[in-house]
């Protein structure tokens, strides 16, 4: 099977020798009496197994993490990808490791077969190249029903804006550089606050480094001579943290900088957003470095990496200015592929916030046109080129999104927003494999787990769902993205009275509720038919508004026939029908014949499975008491 290193603290020595038993009964070869501190021919034997291994299990503990051994042979592990963090009480691992998952033990007192050893047992063969498929603990995902409509393509594309430049070519394509940058996370003086920024950026910015270790080099402090340097400095004014990070060149000079304010907001959400911010210049400035295109004047470089952090605000800001400044980057880089990802996707936006003016789009398509004799297969220009279809048109944009994927099968970009395509179609399970390679691509993106997260809430993985968002507020707790899928969970699936807590008490944001979400959770708290009644009421009363949730409420009260005149009178017009009709709970809707005639009405859905041949998940659920492609045909014949 594999070679695996075990480290612990000789005060953890039983533990380990039954873990270490065990590993070895499933046919692992265990080096584990690592701590026997002899002098140099042990040392010379620790690292030759460290080298050696394809997975290091480390033990944390309170004595283990004081250890200097344990520390050592946990970042060999953690820099060479091959890290297994196991918690064996309620310690926090040290800085520089909180950012991974670890697998929880610290219920097991060490006798007999420990709880967590499968997925110990997964995650070594994961390493190993046992595994070649990712497993239903490390997967996040596309936002639920009460945050976002589902008519409303544009608002998950917001979900898709910030997540495609925190990670793609970082990780996976950084146009064939030979050596990997040297980055610094510098803290600009000794206060707390700004000694605490620094480590926080330090970690997160590791979790890009454990996922490709060929893609930076991660320090601390200035000594390693660094090609990139992050100096950060954080205050407090008037009780409230104010932040500047700074991006500097090997030579000292300034490429990029700004200041952040907690404004009001979660002290959880200015760290995600410094994180994210600096993840995404870094993840520019590399891909600046990067062989392959004539180097970048620094003045264009700086335009180029002011135009990337803006991104970070996603739809809450103006787009032309980005438009312009990346517009400025082509022009003064013509070969340089990352100016024309980011002109394609700004103008997109540009676009589709307007009215779409037709001068807008035409030099839209020609800047498409433009990237695509750079690169032809550019998944930037796939995804613009289909964003820029009518809604209505699924078999005119879903094979520019299918080819995005093909032809650029670890761009993030690409894969979530084909996750999100395959929900507008019904095709749940294929929805989460993508969602679910993109959250392993990129496990550093708090958008890119909410996706994932999302997607699992939509194809009914409720467990799943439930560790992916573990995992999330692991990362990120606090932060008001989580608090908010947390609320989803509850309000939906899972406990509606601590959901109706949450609202009441202001910790989750109102902003894209229904006005009826109250008395739905109201309703899911007390079932009885005068608060049903209620929560229908409200719902129907904003339900040209909000749609999605009216029938949401419907589906959840077992109102079918309600639920039936509803879909059929509703209009897409240009664009789809709500996608939440293919969720579990509206299955009683489906096992309706007369659902497909709804689909037929629509159009969209029901065109594009009957051209492409792509039938969604429900149509091949053992209890639908029809055949959808008979139905189909017979539909199909029908007048209408």
């Amino acid at each position: 099977m594999a070679r695996v290193f075990l480290s612990y603290d000789r005060d953890d020595a039983a533990k380990a020798r039954t873990l270490a038993e065990a590993l070895e009964s499933a046919g692992h070869a265990v080096w584990w009496d690592s701590h026997i501190k002899g002098g140099t021919e042990y040392s010379r034997e620790i690292e030759q197994a460290l080298n050696d291994a394809q997975a290091v299990v480390v033990l944390w503990s309170g004595d283990a993490v004081n250890s200097p051994w344990v520390r050592d042979e946990a970042a060999s592990g953690r820099d060479r990808g091959r890290l297994v963090p196991v918690l064996l009480d309620e310690t926090n691992p040290p800085i520089g490791f909180r950012q991974y998952q670890n697998i929880d033990l610290s219920a097991w007192k060490g006798r007999g077969k420990p709880g967590g050893l499968e997925e110990i047992e997964a995650c070594i063969d994961r390493l190993s190249g046992e595994e070649h498929e990712p497993t239903a603990t490390a997967q996040p995902a596309a936002r639920p029903r009460r945050n976002l409509s589902p008519n409303n393509r544009l608002s998950l594309i917001a979900a898709v804006a910030l997540m495609v430049v925190a990670a793609a070519y970082f990780l996976v394509n950084r146009g064939g550089s030979s050596s990997a940058p040297v980055v610094a996370v510098i803290a600009a003086d000794n206060s707390p606050s700004t000694r605490s920024l620094a480590g926080d950026l330090f970690i997160k910015l590791g979790s890009l480094q454990s996922t490709n270790a060929d893609a930076l080099q991660l320090v601390e402090g200035s000594d390693a001579d660094p090609d990139l340097s992050f100096k950060v400095n954080q205050r407090a004014v008037d009780g409230q943290a104010q932040a500047t990070v700074a991006l500097l060149a090997d030579d000292g000079s300034l490429l990029w900088s700004r200041e952040f304010d907690q404004a009001r907001r979660p002290v959880a959400d200015l760290q995600q957003q410094i994180a994210y911010s600096s993840a995404l210049v870094l993840k520019c400035a590399t891909e600046a470095m990067a062989p392959g295109h004539e180097k970048l004047e620094q003045a264009t470089l700086k335009l180029y990496l002011g135009g990337c952090a803006g991104m970070s605000e996603g739809l809450e800001r103006d787009f032309d200015p980005l438009v312009e400044a990346f517009r400025k980057v082509t022009e003064q880089a013509p070969d340089f592929q990352g100016g024309w990802a980011r002109l394609l996707i700004t103008e997109t936006y540009a676009w589709l916030l307007s009215d779409k003016p037709p001068a807008l789009g035409r030099e839209l398509k020609a800047h498409i046109a433009k990237a695509r004799k750079l690169n032809p297969t550019m998944a930037e220009a796939y995804v613009a080129e289909a964003w820029m279809q009518e809604l209505r048109q699924i078999n005119r944009w879903m094979p520019l999104s299918a080819a995005a994927v093909e032809k650029n099968p670890t761009n993030i970009f690409a894969l979530t927003e084909h996750a999100n395509d395959m929900f507008q179609v019904g095709r749940l399970q294929q929805g989460v494999t993508y969602a679910r390679k993109a959250a392993q691509l990129d496990p550093l993106s708090p958008w890119v787990r909410d996706s994932l997260i999302t997607a699992l809430f939509n194809a009914g993985e409720l467990e799943a769902a439930k560790n992916a968002l573990t995992d999330a507020e692991r990362l990120w707790p606090g932060a008001s993205n989580i608090v908010q899928l947390r609320f989803y969970l509850l309000a939906d699936y899972d406990n509606p009275r601590e959901a109706l807590a949450m609202l009441r008490s202001g910790k989750v944001s109102r902003q894209y509720l229904s006005p009826a979400t109250e008395s739905f959770i109201e309703a899911r708290v007390d079932p009885s038919p005068a608060k049903i009644e209620r929560a229908i009421e409200e719902a129907r009363a904003v339900s040209k508004s909000w749609f999605g949730d009216y029938i949401d409420t419907l589906a959840e009260f077992g109102r079918k026939e309600e639920l039936i005149t509803a879909l059929s009178e509703f209009d897409p017009g240009v664009t789809v029908g709500p996608a939440s009709v293919f969720r579990s709970k509206f299955a009683f809707v489906r096992n309706d014949v007369r659902f497909m005639a709804i689909m037929k009405k629509w159009g969209g859905q029901f065109d594009y499975w009957r051209k492409s041949g792509n039938w969604p998940d429900f149509c091949f659920e053992p209890s639908l008491p029809y055949d959808c492609k008979v139905e189909a045909a017979k539909l199909a014949r029908a007048p209408s």
